[in-house]
């Protein structure tokens, strides 16, 4: 019966939310419910493109190691 009345209430196992989520899937598991979150809008990676310009030029001016942008897209 608690299982029952767990899932009525949106909860689910975290073995149940691996098997619903692929790697394109954009949500977490949080206290067994799953939390979706919308991508980044783009003036957030306008914003996130331009402060590693800005970035790479320091780095570079000051002779450290260059600095690679991870692919989020």
């Amino acid at each position: 019966m608690e299982k029952k009345d767990a899932r009525e209430k949106g909860y689910i196992r975290y073995e149940d939310f691996l098997d619903f989520c692929d790697e394109d899937t954009l949500a977490e598991w949080v206290d067994g419910k799953i939390e979706r979150y919308s991508p980044a809008s783009d003036a957030h990676q306008d914003l996130s493109d331009w402060l590693t310009s800005v970035l790479r030029v320091y780095v570079e001016a000051k002779s450290w190691v260059s600095y690679v942008q991870p692919l989020f897209r």
